[in-house]
């Protein structure tokens, strides 16, 4: 799994095609809460989040992230809580982890639309 968007920069020229990967997901000791709804009729988990350290690395187009050689242009690191309550119920860890990047404020792509994941 990799996000892909249409166009970035790299060292002053734009690059078309560019793929991250998330390279490393470090999760941070006794940083998971659980947060209950309040409601007397539901009493239940409303959600759990995490936070974690991602590093993620670009490749500069397809062929590097396809081709033998598989090599990044370069590594970032992002701080992120992730909500873990869907991984729990039908959807992967790794799913979530790539959601709360793509919302990440931190991570130069959040909120455009042109990122997919590939």
């Amino acid at each position: 799994m990799a996000i892909q968007n249409n166009q970035w920069q790299y060292r002053g020229l734009t690059v078309s095609g560019s793929y991250q990967r998330i390279v490393s997901i470090r999760w941070e000791a006794d940083s998971t809460k659980t947060y209950y709804d309040d409601e007397a009729e539901a009493r239940g988990t409303v959600r759990e989040e995490a936070n974690c350290n991602v590093r993620v690395g670009t490749y500069a187009n397809y062929n590097e992230r396809t081709g033998s050689r598989r090599a990044f242009v370069e590594h970032n690191d992002y701080h992120l809580t992730v909500d873990l309550t869907s991984s729990l119920n039908d959807t992967s860890i790794m799913g979530a982890v790539y959601t709360a990047l793509k919302a990440s404020p931190q991570w130069e792509y959040s909120g455009s639309a042109h990122i997919q994941d590939v």
